[in-house]
C-alpha cells in the first residue's frame, strides 16, 4: 500500500492514476495532518510514503518522523520543485528513502517505487 501526500490537485490526481495503473493500492492525502490521520486509521502497513517536502502545515520531513515512530523502517520517496530542500533531509535515513525532483516523469516515479520494494 501505498500513501501519497500531495498538495497540488492535478500532480495528485496523475500520480495516483498511474499508481494505481501499476497495481498499486493508493491512499491520497492533501496535507501532513491529513496524512498522519489517514494512518492511524489504517490497519494495513504502509509500504512506502510518497511526499512532497514543502506542503501546507506540518512538513513532509515531519509526516515522515511522526509515522517513523510506528513503522521504523517506513520507505520513502520524497518529491520537490526546490533541489536545496534535499540538503534538509534526514541522511540518517538514506537506506529507507529517495529523493525526486520534480519535475518528474511518471515512468521514473515508478522506477524509485521499484527500487524500494526491491531493496525490502
Amino acid at each position: 500500500m501505498i500513501l501519497l501526500i500531495e498538495d497540488e490537485p492535478a500532480l495528485q490526481e496523475v500520480t495516483c492514476e498511474y499508481l494505481r495503473a501499476l497495481g498499486h493500492i493508493v491512499l491520497v492525502a492533501s496535507s501532513g495532518e491529513q496524512a498522519v490521520e489517514i494512518v492511524a486509521k489504517q490497519n494495513e502497513k504502509i509500504s512506502v510514503l510518497i511526499t512532497d517536502i514543502s506542503l501546507p502545515g506540518i512538513s513532509g520531513q515531519e509526516v515522515v518522523e511522526r509515522l517513523r515512530v510506528r513503522e521504523p523502517l517506513l520507505k520513502v520517496i520524497y518529491i520537490s520543485g526546490f533541489s536545496e530542500e534535499s540538503a534538509k533531509l534526514d541522511r540518517a535515513a538514506e537506506a529507507t528513502s529517495i529523493y525526486l525532483q520534480k519535475p518528474f516523469s511518471l515512468r521514473s516515479l515508478g522506477e524509485k517505487i521499484r527500487k524500494l520494494f526491491d531493496e525490502a
